[in-house]
């Protein structure tokens, strides 16, 4: 049972068995669910942390928010947290193989699914144009996101040291390029809706971790596929029904 004024807490889904031989797997070889902290009680707290992206833009800064949260709302959006955690273990245990080769990483975020395309075994160093053996793992990802509905954003991310060739010229470039042709392995070969698309170079502005080792700049030089699932229309409605009914005590 749910207090009102609970945050819906996910439970860490940890795949230990897709990376075989580790003890203590890393978050990122694992799938995983971030959860706010046990203290956060309100909407307005609810809307700063991971999880809020499950009620988009229904969240506003207004202080009458922070007791628009009832029961209903946590319990539904809960629901919807655990069935994206679902989804994406099921993206796991199909991806099995490329967990365990280090291709491919994959975690939740509230209501997102990050599919984590490593370099390895998808780009060659300074280059945009992705490896044959990748294309195997491209028909499995079309088939997964085509089952799944929401938007996909395609994000490309490189390391700290600079790129200046005459093809990239930065690692904006670099980033962009890798991007659109993960993007369009996706959308060209399949069934998948353009128009569930965006694409984003990042270059070097969000590392997963920092750049002082080889190593770390190599998990940095990614591609991340990130899909958003959609926020139930009922969460939407009951969220601005609690709203409306916070408002009308507030000016009692």
């Amino acid at each position: 049972q749910i207090n009102v004024n609970d945050i819906p807490k996910g439970t860490s889904i940890i795949a230990q068995e897709f990376s075989p031989g580790k003890p203590d797997p890393s978050p990122l070889q694992v799938v995983m669910q971030h959860t706010t902290e046990p203290d956060n009680s309100t909407l307005k707290v609810l809307c700063e942390a991971e999880v809020e992206k499950a009620v988009g833009d229904q969240c506003s800064d207004s202080e009458g928010d922070s007791q628009a949260l009832n029961e209903v709302v946590v319990k539904k959006l809960q629901e919807l947290v655990e069935q994206t955690e679902s989804n994406a273990m099921d993206m796991a245990a199909e991806l099995e193989s490329e967990i365990r080769s280090n291709m491919v990483e994959i975690e939740t975020r509230g209501r997102k699914i990050v599919i984590r395309v490593q370099e390895k075994g998808s780009f060659s160093s300074g280059s945009a144009k992705l490896q044959t053996e990748f294309f195997p793992v491209l028909d499995k990802l079309i088939e997964l996101l085509a089952d799944i509905e929401g938007n996909i954003a395609v994000e490309g991310h490189t390391d700290n040291i600079p790129i200046h060739t005459a093809k990239f010229p930065s690692n904006w470039d670099l980033s962009t390029a890798r991007a659109l042709e993960v993007a369009h392995g996706l959308f060209d070969h399949g069934p998948l809706d353009q128009n569930r698309f965006t694409v984003t170079g990042m270059a070097a502005t969000k590392p997963l971790v920092p750049n002082d080792t080889a190593e770390g700049r190599a998990r940095n030089r990614r591609v991340e596929i990130i899909l958003q699932e959609p926020v139930d229309p009922e969460l939407k409605e009951n969220i601005r029904k609690a709203r409306e009914v916070d408002a009308g005590s507030f000016q009692g």
